[in-house]
């Protein structure tokens, strides 16, 4: 009889290991669904009022400037460069450049150094000033009305150096 509970006790470890292994792929498949869901949508048509739960933010500022936001807002930033020059802002100077999520592409593009809004920095006025503080002479702005829905960065918008296509650049005090 012993034997028999024994036998029982071996073939329930398997039968529950299968259960587990299937509930695990289930939730796999569902979360591959569900990650290519978002990031195709990502790629064709980014909802900007969407929290896409899938992708870090960093992924998301870079799926958008890759496939959508590029066109829309950086493509100034491609030919900016002497006009940043011409405007007095010089190479070296510390720029803060809003928004961008992305690993920093618009300083890239831009050819300077400085911070971007990538990791929740310069998500505030508080967050800007620090900056400031840290030697940052200038705020681009590469987003067409972007004080309207930030309605923080209006006080630093005071002194317009460029405006090139959807792109404002601002001394800052």
């Amino acid at each position: 009889m012993g034997c028999i509970v024994g036998v029982h006790k071996m073939l329930m470890i398997p039968k529950l290991a299968e259960r587990i292994f299937r509930a695990v792929g289930v939730l796999t498949l569902a979360w591959s669904f569900w990650y290519g869901q978002e990031h195709l949508e990502l790629r064709i048509a980014p909802d900007y009022d969407k929290d896409y739960f899938t992708a870090m933010e960093q992924e998301e500022g870079k799926l958008k400037y890759i496939f959508w936001d590029h066109d829309r807002h950086e493509r100034g930033l491609l030919d900016i460069e002497p006009l940043l020059a011409d405007a007095g802002v010089g190479e070296d100077d510390l720029v803060v450049t809003i928004p961008d999520a992305s690993y920093s592409i618009t300083l890239y593009l831009m050819d300077r150094k400085g911070w971007s809004n990538m990791v929740n920095r310069n998500r505030d006025a508080e967050s800007l000033r620090k900056h400031i503080a840290k030697g940052a002479k200038y705020l681009v702005i590469n987003e067409p009305n972007y004080e309207d829905e930030f309605p923080w960065v209006k006080e630093f918008m005071t002194d317009l150096v460029l405006e090139h296509r959807s792109i404002r650049v601002y001394r800052l005090n």
